[in-house]
């Protein structure tokens, strides 16, 4: 290849892939585009028209609820969350809590004061899968 420092071709500018893709690579999305606006054999609808007939039986007659989503969002667009985060935490400060929770436990545990109603609520909880033991 023959390079400039910024990236172009020095020569041959016609090599340069514009489209960014593989050259010979084939668009599956292309090709349904094309199809869809070709007519089945015996149809005089398109196959676009044909779907769209199809969507609007199956949601607005046989009230297919997720069909009836479906055509919303086709023609609005999928609606945008409006999910808020209030308390902005970490996975690290958590993580580090966590940590230095566990470790406090073990020092209360190593220093020999034993299984004190105190150190029962620093225990760490169990998992389901430790309280399930096959007998």
């Amino acid at each position: 290849m023959n390079r400039t420092g910024k990236g172009t071709f020095k020569e041959h500018p016609e090599n340069i892939n514009r489209t960014g893709k593989n050259k010979g690579s084939i668009s599956v999305v292309a090709i349904l585009k094309r199809k869809m606006q070709e007519m089945p054999p015996g149809q005089k609808k398109t196959y676009a028209e044909l779907l769209v007939e199809r969507m609007l039986k199956m949601g607005i007659v046989e009230g297919d609820v997720q069909m009836i989503k479906e055509i919303n969002n086709r023609i609005d667009g999928q609606p945008k969350s409006n999910l808020e985060v209030e308390n902005k935490v970490s996975v690290r400060d958590v993580m580090a809590e966590e940590f230095q929770r566990r470790i406090e436990y073990m020092k209360d545990m190593k220093l020999g004061s034993g299984n004190t109603k105190e150190n029962n609520e620093k225990t760490p909880e169990k998992s389901e899968r430790d309280t399930d033991k096959k007998i």
